[in-house]
């Protein structure tokens, strides 16, 4: 009797004690716990997303990849693969799985007394939850009772399905995928309801170790872990056994994909990003979408017209050759002996199999497959690779070359015909204004060995390289001046530098007409006569005269300020100049939002040359004041941001031109619409104007200054 009172008084006390102390316990935690009504609003990191006028993507910008879903959303093998895994009482429990718990608790009171962290696998997901969103992931005792209590209140605030989405959509994946749908992107290119049950297994197996444990860092740890998923989900009905073994002998198909993106355009994105940025704090994570002016369709075809005319002109200036596989390195001396030799033995294999280069359609030719050892193709993989790649560009090596063709081994393994007929603009390239001898066959461009840029064309593969030039463009509606299109280089991630808005450049003749302007605008008619002769200038700062040229070197004699602006004429824009004066002209010039503090104030301003330096997009603005009658109008990239809900956060409010308004004057400073229209009448109604041609001039290789 003594004995079981002694015990009764022990477990009493033990009990006390236990009472007394988890209830410190929670008076010391609980005020570092957030309120679990907070989770009732949780904000989803979800990155910045820019898209076109027309709702089309242009960019993201964020650390984190996130695309929240519905429950709805989720196909049921992953909830049933989550739940087998993680949780298989989470419809059970409030919050803690004593069940669990006390399977773990011997591990629990082993980390309470040597402080080391604790295992995961007392952890509900309503725990898991608490951890992602409110605790660092350090595994630690305290941390662990935090989760347990913060468990509880979640449980009271919200539904289980409720609980269930926001892990879903929260939980890192790895590769900065955070919720299931960024995963499904990130590994598989595709959405989360287009999985197989495979893919679903082997997403529902990360979380646990997101780092270490993902298909790409771990693969052989993350197929155990699909693995285990799969025998967990069959072992509680989840799927059938032909599902299981299905599955289970699936290989791994995870690779990283690339956000996508409809149509990507990085210039008026950064332009977009940089104005944001100062007055949204969450501008990355907030799930802001900024809504641009930029036309979708006028944007692509501004990248590929500038990208066409950047290969152009970079063809016209000769071939550059890459270098030989074996000048290039990562060859030592015996294995680049081994690949000269099997190439040599492929040369004599298309020999005997008669690949003449007599044929009259090359690109039907039957190529053998070349037999290449396996430090052979490290080799050539390890060159090409190492190789910067842009556009539709691939870089390849010669494995053989005739007179008429040669064939190009490329990084896939893939073998490309490239004819002579396509590379005869593949003359040497020597200096800026020299070119090497004229194509005579293909060996006078390749030989074996070479590594080189090949692309496809409508008519078959041929020989490419990458454009040393740069350039740029642009186009705004004159009359708001809302950014249409902007393309501000070849490539945005070989150069970030944007030429379209940061280039200052001597704008040359694209400058003379805002020197006649400010002719009109002093009363100078666009029927004056000008003399266009030579004219010389003394300077004490030259060594000789200055005689300033016209491109072609003639004179005209007595000439019309009109017939002078559209022929650009350099001796009579610099007699204009010294009609009006330098000074009358600068003060005039910023009307079409030029800053003239460098512009130079002799008769280098007549021909745009000098000290001036503007950018495209300046001119473009300068051009559309003469567009739009005369208004000088902001050139803007932001229409609209929106918040996560659509609501409009940001709505731009620039002025627009308005041709009916009976009095204009009012609304622009800037107004010179009644100093051009007498140049548009005269010019309309003169006979010779329209005997003569229009002149097309190229502001970029305009040579007349």
């Amino acid at each position: 009797m003594k004995l079981r009172q002694k015990f009764i008084s022990v477990l009493v006390f033990f009990m006390a004690s236990l009472l007394v102390g988890l209830s410190g316990l929670f008076l010391y935690l609980n005020p570092q716990i957030p309120d679990a009504s907070t989770y009732q609003n949780v904000q989803i990191e979800t990155p910045l997303r820019v898209l076109g006028q027309n709702g089309l993507l242009l960019a993201e910008f964020g650390e984190r990849r996130s695309i929240p879903i519905t429950l709805n959303e989720v196909p049921q093998h992953f909830i049933d693969a989550l739940i087998n895994t993680e949780d298989k009482r989470f419809y059970e429990h409030r919050g803690i799985d004593f069940i669990s718990l006390s399977n773990d608790l011997l591990s629990l009171v082993g980390d309470l007394i040597t402080d080391r962290g604790l295992g995961s696998g007392a952890s509900t997901i309503t725990m898991q939850l608490a951890r992602n969103i409110s605790f660092n992931l350090e595994r630690r005792f305290l941390r662990k009772f935090k989760e347990m209590l913060l468990a509880l209140k979640i449980e009271r605030e919200l539904t289980k399905n409720e609980i269930l989405t926001l892990y879903i959509n929260l939980v890192p994946f790895g590769k900065r995928a955070y919720g299931a749908e960024a995963a499904a992107k990130t590994y598989y290119g595709k959405s989360l309801d287009e999985l197989n049950l495979a893919q679903l297994a082997m997403l529902a197996g990360i979380p646990q170790r997101p780092s270490a444990g993902n298909p790409i860092n771990g693969p052989e740890r993350a197929l155990k872990r699909r693995n285990l998923v799969l025998s967990l989900m069959l072992e509680q009905t989840s799927i059938s056994k032909e599902e299981y073994r299905r599955a289970v002998a699936a290989p791994i198909t995870a690779k990283v994909y690339d956000r996508e993106l409809d149509l990507e355009s990085p210039y008026p994105s950064e332009i977009a990003r940089r104005q944001a940025l100062p007055s949204i704090p969450d501008l990355y994570t907030g799930g802001y979408k900024i809504i641009t002016t930029i036309d979708e369709n006028l944007q692509n075809a501004s990248i590929q017209a500038l990208k066409k005319g950047l290969y152009s002109y970079d063809k016209k200036h000769g071939y550059r050759p890459i270098g030989n596989i074996e000048q290039i390195g990562g060859a030592k001396i015996q294995e680049a002996k081994v690949l000269r030799s099997e190439m040599s033995d492929y040369a004599s294999l298309l020999q005997i199999a008669s690949i003449s280069s007599n044929k009259e359609n090359l690109s039907s030719l039957e190529i053998p497959e070349i037999k290449l050892s396996g430090e052979s193709v490290k080799i050539i993989k390890s060159n090409l690779e190492s190789l910067p790649i842009y556009d539709d560009l691939q870089a390849a090596i010669a494995v053989f070359v005739d007179n008429e063709y040669a064939l190009m081994y490329s990084s896939n393994g893939k073998i490309q015909v490239i004819e002579k007929s396509q590379s005869l603009w593949a003359r040497r390239y020597i200096d800026e204004d020299t070119l090497g001898p004229r194509i005579s066959g293909m060996k006078t461009i390749l030989q074996n060995g070479d590594i080189a840029y090949i692309t496809k064309q409508k008519s078959g593969w041929s020989l490419a390289q990458i454009p040393l030039i740069e350039g740029a463009s642009v186009s705004i509606d004159t009359d708001t001046g809302q950014i249409k299109a902007i393309v501000g280089g070849f490539d945005f991630y070989r150069n970030q530098y944007n030429h379209a808005t940061q280039a200052k450049r001597q704008p040359g003749s694209g400058f003379k007409p805002f020197i006649y302007s400010a002719a009109i605008n002093q009363g100078i008619m666009p029927s004056d006569i000008f003399i266009d002769a030579p004219l010389v200038f003394e300077d004490s700062n030259l060594e000789t005269q200055y005689r300033p040229n016209n491109d072609n070197k003639k004179y005209n004699g007595p000439t019309r300020l009109r017939q002078a602006l559209y022929r650009s004429i350099n001796l009579v824009s610099m007699r204009v100049l010294m009609k009006v004066g330098a000074g009358r002209a600068l003060d005039y010039i910023p009307r079409f939002g030029f800053e003239t503090k460098n512009f130079p104030r002799n008769t280098q301003l007549a021909i745009g040359g000098g000290t001036m330096g503007v950018t495209p997009l300046e001119m473009v603005r300068a051009y559309a004041v003469i567009a739009n009658g005369g208004f000088l109008v902001e050139p803007h990239v932001i229409d609209k941001i929106l918040d996560p809900q659509d609501n409009i956060v940001f709505q731009t409010n620039h002025p627009k031109v308005c041709h009916n308004c009976k009095d204009n004057e009012g609304n622009n400073s800037s107004l010179i619409a009644t100093s051009l229209e007498p140049a548009s009448e005269e010019l309309s109604s003169e006979d010779t104007f329209t005997n003569e041609p229009l002149q097309s001039i190229d502001l970029a290789d305009d040579e007349r200054a």
